[in-house]
């Protein structure tokens, strides 16, 4: 049976400097830069693939 991803985040790389550029910024966009965060929320491709592997998922749903 294959195990799905559905509560995975991500983030355009352009989003962020917008969202920071309004009037009143979402404070939770700190979470988002915490340790390697922004990194893993904009890595849509060989990263992200590699810890889908090494923990067993099949498919992610990216929403």
């Amino acid at each position: 049976m294959p195990l799905f991803d559905i509560e995975t985040h991500w983030v355009m790389p352009d989003l962020t400097p917008a969202l920071r550029a309004v009037r009143h910024p979402d404070e939770s966009l700190i979470f988002n830069e915490t340790g390697d965060n922004q990194h893993r929320l904009e890595d849509l491709g060989d990263g992200r693939t590699a810890a889908m592997d090494a923990q067993g998922i099949d498919v992610s749903i990216l929403a």
